[in-house]
């Protein structure tokens, strides 16, 4: 799949269920991103704006 296509899927996802339900996958699946590099602040962009991503503390018996 590329990211045009991907980026519709997560756009569809949004219509048929909610934006905000699309949103949280999408905070989970970038914080878990910033997790897995350290626990490293991140930044992500694109032609329409910027991500920045600042990973919390979890404590070992929250993770999942």
């Amino acid at each position: 799949m590329d990211k045009k296509a991907l980026s519709a899927a997560i756009w569809k996802y949004g219509q048929v269920n909610s934006f905000e339900e699309m949103a949280g996958i999408c905070a989970r699946t970038l914080v878990g991103l910033a997790h897995a590099s350290g626990g490293n602040e991140l930044e992500f962009s694109c032609d329409q704006g910027r991500v920045n991503i600042v990973p919390e503390s979890i404590p070992e018996d929250q993770k999942n």
